[in-house]
């Protein structure tokens, strides 16, 4: 089983770091018959971000500044470099657990694109959580989706929409594709209040 991981910086090196943690903990490293390719693009302005896990590194082309989002830029650019048939965002302000990849590939096996929908998330410095709430879509950051389903991907990354995520399954709804969302799971919740860009704490 060949599959891609993508990953844009965010100008967020201490985040990246947890995020390859997250990563050498997953049990698909328990099954040789699993390949990964892991793409990241940089857009840290100061020093490069440190890749430890033998990833494809490369600079992105638009770096990162407090007004400007660099997501789509840097998205848009890795599809050239993207060589297999399942993609897995893997962001940096994630808990993923440690069957997260597993259990995503699994649900692929039967659809075109699965994701977790009512996603929580929990701020470590208010020691609090929430669910958001939406069950149409999932976040970019828990949606997985074969190769069936870049021309939509890039489509969505070109919207103009802030939150291209919910074009995405916006597109795949419409396409009628073989869909899957998953509410409240354990498979992932996302981080606020960590070692992030000020503006997003």
């Amino acid at each position: 089983m060949l599959l891609t991981l993508i990953t844009a910086t965010g100008g967020r090196k201490e985040a990246f770091a947890v995020s390859e943690k997250l990563f050498l903990n997953q049990t698909i490293h328990n099954n040789p018959n699993f390949k990964v390719q892991w793409i990241v693009i940089d857009d840290c302005p100061d020093n490069p971000t440190r890749c430890t896990c033998r990833q494809e590194y490369y600079i992105a082309n638009k770096k990162w500044t407090p007004d400007v989002n660099t997501q789509s830029y840097n998205l848009d650019q890795e599809f050239n470099y993207i060589k297999v048939n399942i993609l897995i965002n893997w962001e940096y302000d994630e808990y993923f657990s440690p069957t997260y990849i597993e259990e995503m590939v699994k649900l692929l096996e039967k659809n075109d694109i699965v994701g977790l929908s009512n996603n929580q998330y929990y701020h470590l410095k208010l020691k609090g959580f929430k669910y958001m709430n939406y069950f149409n879509h999932s976040s970019l950051v828990t949606t997985a989706f074969t190769r069936k389903v870049f021309p939509l991907f890039y489509r969505a990354i070109h919207s103009g929409e802030f939150f291209f995520d919910i074009q995405l399954w916006k597109y795949a709804h419409e396409a009628r594709l073989k869909t899957s969302l998953i509410s409240n799971t354990n498979l992932s919740m996302g981080i606020k209040g960590g070692p992030l860009r000020k503006c997003l704490t």
